[in-house]
């Protein structure tokens, strides 16, 4: 919704079975010279399906299962190149890093998903072990795993939700 009038986000998702089944929103940047609105927001969402589709009806590389919808740039952008299943639930954890001014002071933070997967693949390319369980890194921009590092983190089954407990949570 902007402006009074509802948008489309590129032309959608296709592939897999072309589902979302979490939506989260994320903040980008806060703007002190456009304080209306002080925060761009992010789509992030995450599901079963290929990939999502830009303006043009192509497909974006690195979407597969999880991807984010761009305020900056008006388009979809890849987590690293997705997870290997679906998504089923995410959560997005916001952070303000240090402001040196002047500018946008940055707002970043992570978005964990959860699901039934075993792999997460990087920005760098790969594959990063995650048993239905892991965090994008916005700062750094890059997938982590969660709990032991290697073939034993996450957990033994697929996760269908998650929430975030304690304190520093949006």
């Amino acid at each position: 919704f902007r402006a009074r009038s509802w948008e489309s986000l590129g032309r959608g998702i296709t592939g897999g079975g072309a589902t979302v089944n979490s939506i989260a929103v994320g903040f980008s940047f806060y703007d002190e010279s456009n304080p209306s609105p002080p925060y761009r927001h992010d789509v992030f969402i995450g599901g079963d399906f290929g990939a999502a589709v830009n303006a043009v009806g192509a497909d974006v590389p690195g979407t597969a299962n999880v991807a984010y919808y761009s305020a900056d740039r008006d388009e979809w952008q890849a987590l690293g190149s997705g997870t290997n299943g679906p998504v089923y639930d995410m959560w997005y954890v916001r952070q303000f890093m240090p402001y040196t001014g002047p500018g946008p002071e940055l707002v970043w933070g992570s978005l964990y998903v959860a699901g039934n997967f075993t792999a997460v693949n990087p920005v760098a390319g790969g594959t990063l072990v995650a048993n239905n369980i892991a965090r994008f890194d916005r700062d750094a921009h890059e997938w982590r795993a969660l709990g032991r590092s290697g073939a034993r983190n996450g957990t033994n089954g697929a996760v269908h939700s998650i929430r975030p407990v304690g304190h520093g949570t949006d």
